[in-house]
């Protein structure tokens, strides 16, 4: 009997804790299905009007930038998706920027610290643009093969043509000159056409495959390297950029050799006499360029 006893003054505590756990169950799912019911109660009821208003009122507050959206819509776990933005940058002639849809999540991790984040995934005709930016100012951004010919004017008169890929991170305010960034970008089948005018047979110069790996800081930037190969005309260089408010208050400094390919047009290779720079005995033309990037300086 003693023995019977025990066991059961042992077994009475793991009871207790069952039934302890499969309470805590309980109340856990329940709080799950209410949390699912009010995200699916938000997602249904929710104004998508006034939201789409709401988010185009805050881009504007926050970036000065005016967006329209074409549609929005809310999932589950709270990714808000817009499509069809528009927006039209202040410069003279050049088309609206337009994305077929943008997505944006919350960063869960650092959804109650002192800095929250949004991941990001913008889809555009031909690539897209993934990342995570916070609200201290830091970005990161990677470039999935976004084609550019969208984003230059009609009347540009050299249209550029390729695909570009490549990562972007900043951190502090850019705009305000305060910020600093990197950046690595790869132009694929890049090529600048309607070049029938400078006397080119097929009106077209191949740039074949462009890098450019670059560093902001402040208004200083620093072009670490300029190279293109597997093209019409070989170029390798580097240099400084001093950012104004313009063009012409911007000052550059920078070195380039350029090396013809035999494919390179014989026109288009006459029109790097007009320099004023002679090729060394290996056929390579070493510039310097200076002053405004309006109007730079080639010697």
């Amino acid at each position: 009997m003693k023995f019977i006893s025990k066991r059961l003054n042992h077994s009475a505590p793991d009871l207790k804790k069952g039934h302890l756990g499969s309470r805590l169950l309980l109340h856990l799912s329940a709080l799950g299905l209410l949390l699912i019911a009010f995200v699916l109660t938000l997602i249904l009821l929710f104004p998508v009007q006034a939201l789409r208003d709401r988010v185009e009122q805050m881009i504007f507050t926050q970036s000065g930038v005016r967006v329209d959206i074409g549609g929005l819509s809310v999932t589950p776990p709270l990714t808000l998706t817009l499509r069809d933005l528009r927006w039209q940058p202040e410069l003279r002639n050049w088309p609206p920027v337009q994305v077929a849809a943008l997505r944006l999540s919350p960063v869960w991790s650092g959804l109650f610290s002192a800095n929250p984040g949004v991941h990001f995934n913008a889809a555009f005709a031909v690539g897209s643009i993934q990342g995570q930016a916070s609200r201290d100012g830091s970005l990161k951004a990677a470039i999935k093969g976004v084609g550019i010919a969208p984003f230059l004017p009609e009347a540009f008169p050299y249209p550029v043509q390729g695909t570009l890929s490549g990562n972007f991170e900043s951190l502090g305010e850019l705009l305000a000159n305060s910020g600093q960034a990197s950046v690595q970008l790869r132009l694929e089948g890049g090529a600048l056409t309607g070049l029938e005018s400078l006397g080119a047979a097929n009106g077209r110069l191949s740039l074949g495959q462009v890098d450019l790996r670059a560093d902001l800081q402040g208004r200083n930037l620093r072009i670490e390297e300029l190279r293109a190969t597997e093209g019409d005309l070989r170029v390798d260089g580097k240099g400084t950029l001093l950012l104004g408010a313009d063009a012409p208050s911007s000052r550059l400094t920078a070195q380039i050799e350029l090396t013809p390919a035999p494919s390179l047009d014989p026109n288009l290779a006459d029109l790097l006499l007009l320099t004023g720079v002679n090729p060394d005995p290996t056929g390579i033309y070493r510039l310097r360029l200076s002053g405004s990037l309006a109007a730079p300086v080639v010697r």
